[in-house]
């Protein structure tokens, strides 16, 4: 009996999780929970810059991949503030020391 009692409130706790995250993703605000993010090039035509993350518990790792003939420009917003940041061409990751809720094209 405990053990069903145990396993009912373990799956209490995860399903409002599991609603929370759809919930952020059906009003746009996925960027808080982590997120995808894909921008066009101007050079060449077609290509794009690709960015995820997902938040972590002290700081954040943004992976890209940079399909650009240059580097791409991003703002990060990190809190309150926000910073721009130039990817290079080519795959990476970036480590933030902070949460960061979003990332937008241009600086």
């Amino acid at each position: 009996m405990r053990r069903a009692l145990a396993a009912c409130a373990i799956a209490s706790l995860v399903i409002p999780v599991a609603a929370t995250s759809a919930a952020a993703a059906d009003t746009g605000r996925a960027e808080i929970l982590g997120g995808r993010y894909s921008f066009s090039c101007s050079s060449p035509k077609g290509k794009k810059a690709n960015y995820s993350f997902t938040d972590g518990m002290s700081s954040t790792t943004i992976y890209y991949n940079n399909h650009c003939s240059k580097r791409f420009k991003v703002r990060v917003r990190v809190g309150v503030a926000s910073q721009c940041w130039s990817t290079p061409r080519g795959k990476g990751k970036e480590i933030f020391q902070a949460g960061v809720l979003s990332i937008t094209k241009g600086c």
